[in-house]
């Protein structure tokens, strides 16, 4: 497994953009974390290496569980005016390489789980054409249900996501033109709502995905995958929605840079 050499680019070119905003501003502390490409790419020291000498961006790179932590730290943060009351849930990150899931009872972390499934993931593997055959559709079940199988069987209150393919599902859902994270954040999606979503979107060419209101550029090709995790999940809990949470993991760090200043 590699990042692309597209992905690469573009991720270099972002980190410098980043540095030079950072500089405008005379920021003197940052933090840059890297999730599971970077755990797993062949080719992520490369990447760390470039951004340091290119961007000077030094990137931690982070384990899953410390991802998952922090995942849930942005999660708490964003819910804790809208949902005061809750204190039983499970929270989901999607990634592209593998998604982290997590159970809270009364706000303290009963476990945490990184299992091998992410929407890159899934379209690397299954070589995905669009549109997407029932078959091929089929096949992304049943791949999902076997990775999640052994998760513990619980009752949480709700199930809330957060991350990239998170935030697409609401504005695929809301048909929004722009990124609002104020209409996204704590938008409930039913289980029958996404299921006519996946059904409506993986009849269609990557052209025409790419036109559809609150689709994100570049990510037309991994979002199925991503939702038919949600799906799987969803019915694996025996939950008829998902919440969306905008805070996770880049809050989450921003927070701990905060609070590290303040100490």
């Amino acid at each position: 497994k590699k990042i692309s050499e597209k992905a690469f680019q573009r991720g270099i070119e972002a980190l410098k953009n980043f540095k030079k905003i950072m500089d405008t501003y005379e920021v003197r502390k940052y933090k840059a974390v890297g999730t599971a490409v970077f755990r797993e790419a062949k080719n992520a020291s490369e990447f760390i290496e470039k951004a340091k000498k290119e961007a000077g961006i030094n990137i931690n790179v982070i384990s899953w569980e410390e991802e998952a932590r922090l995942t849930l730290k942005g999660i708490k943060a964003g819910l804790k005016e809208a949902f005061p009351e809750i204190d039983d849930f499970i929270a989901i990150d999607v990634g592209g390489g593998s998604s982290e899931i997590a159970y809270i009872e009364k706000n303290e972390i009963k476990w945490i789980k990184s299992i091998k499934l992410g929407a890159v993931l899934l379209k690397e593997i299954f070589n995905l054409r669009y549109p997407l055959s029932s078959k091929i559709l089929t096949s992304l079940r049943n791949y999902i249900q076997e990775e999640i199988k052994n998760l513990p069987k619980i009752m949480p209150k709700i199930i809330v996501i957060t991350g990239g393919t998170a935030s697409i599902l609401g504005s695929l859902d809301l048909k929004l033109t722009q990124y609002i994270p104020e209409l996204l954040h704590t938008h409930r999606i039913t289980l029958e709502r996404l299921e006519k979503l996946i059904n409506r979107l993986s009849n269609l060419p990557i052209p025409r995905l790419s036109k559809v209101k609150g689709m994100e550029r570049g990510r037309e090709d991994i979002v199925i995958p991503g939702m038919l995790i949600y799906s799987e999940i969803l019915k694996y809990f025996n939950k008829s929605e998902l919440i969306i949470s905008e805070y996770g993991i880049l809050e989450a760090t921003l927070l701990s840079l905060i609070e590290d200043y303040n100490f």
